[in-house]
């Protein structure tokens, strides 16, 4: 969730999700004063379930947690939820250092799975994929249009942007 709702000055409304609860509660806060914003919690697996269409879905730090074997599924599921030629954009991050330095192993998709320490001590497994362009264009060759990768490197970050078909 983006510490301040930097899509709600650039659009009429905006509809920020999670799956966790306790995320939507204390962007809400940060946020308060912002009128154009609906927050709901729901699984991005069953976006499918929200009665909404939608111009444009924006979502940050998602597709490197998505399982390889759920990407195709949860893209449709997602461009059937967007208006004709609406645009799709994911943000996230590019490797780096820190994460050579996690207890990692490979599950039977390819997956890469970290160890992760959270910052209260405990510990969770969790996939973390560092997709490069290739892998990301070859999945939309046949369902997107106007593709554009871009790497930001000074924030770690690379962007992938397109046009649902």
């Amino acid at each position: 969730m983006l510490s301040r709702m930097v899509l709600a000055d650039r659009a009429r409304s905006v509809m920020a999700t999670d799956v966790n609860g306790e995320h939507i509660k204390i962007a809400r806060e940060k946020n308060s004063d912002i009128d154009n914003v609906v927050y709901k919690v729901i699984d991005a697996y069953k976006i499918d379930e929200l009665p909404d269409e939608f111009e444009v879905a924006f979502a940050a730090d998602f597709w490197s947690h998505i399982p390889k074997s759920m990407i195709a599924p949860f893209l449709e599921k997602l461009h059937r939820k967007i208006k004709k030629n609406g645009r799709v954009i994911f943000l996230d991050m590019l490797s780096r250092k820190e994460f050579d330095e996690e207890e990692v192993y490979y599950d039977d998709e390819g997956n890469r799975v970290s160890l992760r320490a959270l910052p209260d001590g405990s510990r969770f497994r969790g996939i973390k994929n560092f997709p490069a362009e290739r892998e990301l264009t070859d999945v939309l060759r046949n369902i997107a249009a106007n593709v554009e990768y871009r790497e930001h490197q000074p924030l770690k970050r690379w962007l992938l942007s397109y046009t649902v078909r």
